[in-house]
This record gives C-alpha cells, sequence and structure tokens, in this order.
C-alpha cells in the first residue's frame, strides 16, 4: 500500500501512548537523529506553551501545561526535519490522557527531499 497526500508520500503514521505517566516518546528517525515528544505540567494559572527546539540530534517538541483531558495539541504545520541531508516532515498531535497520567502521539512522517 502507498499512502499520499498532496506531493507527499507517507513514510510512517499511527499512534504511539506514553509509556509510564509523562514519559517522553522518541522517534529514532535516523542513527543520530531523532524527534522527542515531552509533556510538561506547568504552573496552574500559566497557559498552555508548545515549543520546539531542534538541535544537532533532531527535534524537542515540548507540550507544556496543556489542561487534561486535552486532544489533538501541536503545530499547526507539519514540522521539517533535515535528516542527514534529507528534508523529511512529521504532523505530531498530542493528547494528554486522565490527569496527566499518560499522553498519545498521533504522528505522520512523510517522505523527504534531497535538501538543497
Amino acid at each position: 500500500m502507498k499512502i499520499t497526500s498532496g506531493p507527499m508520500t507517507v513514510l510512517h503514521t499511527g499512534s504511539v501512548q506514553s509509556f509510564g505517566g509523562l514519559s517522553s516518546v522518541i522517534f529514532h528517525l535516523a542513527d543520530n537523529y531523532r524527534v522527542v515528544v515531552f509533556v510538561m505540567r506547568g504552573e496552574p494559572d500559566s497557559s498552555p506553551t508548545i515549543q520546539g527546539i531542534e538541535d544537532d540530534d533532531g527535534y524537542q517538541l515540548r507540550i507544556i501545561n496543556v489542561p487534561p483531558p486535552m486532544l489533538g495539541w501541536g503545530p499547526a504545520n507539519p514540522l521539517q526535519l533535515n535528516v542527514n541531508g534529507v528534508l523529511h516532515y512529521a504532523a505530531l498531535r498530542v493528547s494528554v490522557n486522565g490527569e496527566y497520567s499518560s499522553f498519545t502521539v498521533h504522528y505522520t512522517i512523510y517522505k523527504g527531499i534531497e535538501a538543497q
């Protein structure tokens, strides 16, 4: 089966639930590149925040202070990820379960193109 969306081909798609509470979920896209999804509690009266940080090891997506149960938090557009000179894209949506008992990541990784 082949799945496409617009000009992109889907490499992987699915859902994964964190194990043991708010343990991070890590997508290993290459030996030296990973996408790490964190869900963190913030201060009780602070606003929900989404932070994206790219570094030499990959990309960190931090979802902070999203009140449970909250469905579908994440970047509005797919993330562009430069994995060893190939641009991949990742659409990520995070839902917090229970009173921060776990979280679920719905993900789609799109096949990349050579970086210019």
